[in-house]
């Protein structure tokens, strides 16, 4: 009932109890009072397919938090003592693991009510503080570490959001920032918020109206609306602008591996996948086609860019970062 989303809601609806007793033992960094609460929200979801992946994405944020904390620090960033600001905090995860590390000051903001109340409850007598604020507006200052993770794609005009980071980060601070890579083909088969393969390829006057338009036939009622998703090479971009150097946060093995070759299978697996999930989503065939099409197009590039590449193998960092990526994470010091 944990791996598929018709057992986990049949379950939910004739016996809910040995259903979150069974997801509290999965995730047990996780208040039980904050387990219950979270089921009681998924009411208004019921019968959403993609639940399975809200239950991982919120309850195992403790667990993947901690592991965060622990390779930031053993890439030498200053966690110990550090004073710590999360933007676009959700449910307080990262905070409450820097605080597991020693951090001092913790500070964590978002635009949701909802999140925050989750969020005090996660981080209860750990003395985590929380604001209700928009990161596109003045942030407090300064902070020692700055988290913004799986942020930048939910927010219209992001780039803002690392202007403000900008000014709120201490002269030797550090900032962490994590996204979404829209040209993964994980992201593209199914993007995890919103599930509909080919949906992070279409400019934001694209995708946004056609979530409108499917979201209801697709029984997705989260709040989420669609925006863009910046890549390594806009992200980095503004940085440098505003005084940052930007560090990927790469596996240095992985990049050190031909990590491009196979592109051609996993081109046609991309293409077979999307296909077969667009046929089971039954969306409008006008849309569905749009979504192909954008895979398709994206399919032909990528193995022009491929082809590019073997040729010369330069520029290795970029080329990784643009399709191979996920998340995009990426470090930011002042230069």
């Amino acid at each position: 009932m944990l791996n598929d989303a018709t057992a986990f809601w049949e379950q939910f609806r004739t016996d809910l109890q040995p259903l979150v007793q069974a997801v509290a033992a999965r995730y047990p960094l996780g208040p039980r009072p904050y387990v219950e609460r979270f089921f009681s929200g998924l009411r208004a979801l019921e019968g959403n397919p993609q639940v399975l992946t809200y239950v991982e994405s919120d309850l195992g944020a403790l667990g993947r938090s901690l592991a965060l904390i622990d390779i930031l620090t053993a890439g030498g960033v200053r966690v110990s003592g550090a004073r710590c600001l999360d933007v676009g905090c959700s449910n307080g995860a990262l905070l409450r693991a820097a605080k597991a590390r020693g951090a001092g000051r913790c500070l964590g903001l978002d635009t949701s009510e909802e999140r925050l109340v989750s969020a005090r409850m996660v981080c209860a007598d750990s003395g985590v503080e929380f604001l209700k604020a928009d990161a596109r507006e003045e942030l407090p200052d300064e902070f020692d570490l700055i988290l913004c993770t799986d942020v930048l794609e939910h927010v219209p005009g992001w780039a803002r959001v690392v202007e403000r980071i900008a000014k709120a980060l201490a002269p030797a601070g550090a900032a962490f920032i994590s996204l979404h890579n829209s040209r993964h083909p994980t992201t593209i088969l199914s993007e995890p918020h919103y599930g509909i393969p080919g949906l992070s390829l279409l400019p934001f006057s694209e995708a946004a109206p056609l979530w409108a338009r499917v979201r209801g036939a697709l029984g997705n009622a989260l709040d989420y609306d669609v925006y863009e998703w910046p890549s390594y090479t806009e992200l980095a971009t503004i940085a440098r602008s505003l005084g940052f150097t930007p560090t990927p946060w790469t596996d240095s093995a992985w990049m050190r591996a031909p990590f491009w070759h196979g592109y051609q299978d996993r081109r046609d697996a991309l293409l077979c996948n999307v296909a077969t999930a667009l046929d089971r989503l039954t969306l409008p065939p006008a849309d569905a086609s749009h979504l192909l099409r954008a895979v398709s197009s994206y399919c032909e590039l990528l193995v022009q860019n491929h082809e590019r590449f073997e040729r010369t193998v330069n520029n290795r960092l970029e080329f990784y970062m643009l399709y191979y990526a996920q998340p995009i994470n990426v470090l930011l010091r002042q230069a």
